[in-house]
């Protein structure tokens, strides 16, 4: 009798080892494709911060938002192309859920027209389309906001 118990024991455990081992196969493979989809969906090239359609701007407006409002204009045009520049060069990293409702920031460039193009950004987070993205280059973008727009300033 002892026997039997012992036979049906080990029976019972090699099996459970071997539904086991399927289910490993079986995740490693179910990991290998989703380790394959972020991949493939942490494609963020073809997503631009500006529109290729931006015309020469005349004038940029910079909203700081953070322990309080404040607004700064610049129409130099070469501070105008380096933060056009700098904005170009950064590069998407990867979508955020990380949300904050008191350090945003919005750079609006104006046209000649009158025309807007507004850029938010949200504790360097790029807000676009109802999407927060976290970017590599934010450091160059805040230099050239910073070159008009002192940080602690009085108005």
């Amino acid at each position: 009798m002892k026997r039997i118990i012992i036979l049906i024991s080990a029976c019972l455990f090699i099996a459970a080892s071997c539904t086991c081992c399927t289910q490993n196969k079986v995740g490693d493979q179910s990991s290998m494709d989703k380790k394959e989809q972020s991949t493939v969906q942490n494609d963020y090239s073809d997503i631009r911060i500006l529109d290729e359609t931006l015309d020469e701007p005349v004038k940029v407006i910079y909203q700081r938002n953070h322990m309080f409002s404040e607004v700064f204009e610049t129409d130099d045009a070469e501070t105008i192309s380096e933060l056009i520049d700098a904005i170009n060069a950064a590069e998407i990293v990867s979508e955020s859920n990380m949300a904050v409702d008191d350090y945003d920031e919005y750079i609006t460039f104006v046209m000649d027209d009158g025309s807007t193009h507004v850029v938010r950004f949200e504790f360097e987070h790029l807000l676009k389309d109802g999407k927060r993205y976290e970017i590599n280059g934010y450091e160059r973008i805040e230099s050239v906001l910073l070159s008009f727009a002192p940080e602690n300033s009085e108005q």
